[in-house]
């Protein structure tokens, strides 16, 4: 089977909810670099992926 998908939870990144509300704990770190974009904008490498 050949197919091509993309399975995100979010597209922006959550680092400041990381950073303020969930206070840099290390089982919340998974919401720190979730998105297709990080938290400037700027599209990570894998959004340029086909």
């Amino acid at each position: 089977m050949k197919a091509k998908f993309v399975d995100w939870f979010t597209i922006k990144d959550f680092g400041a909810l990381w950073d303020g509300v969930l206070g840099q704990d290390t089982l919340s770190l998974t919401w720190r670099d979730i998105g297709l974009f990080d938290g400037s904008g700027v599209a990570r490498p894998v959004y340029m992926c086909n």
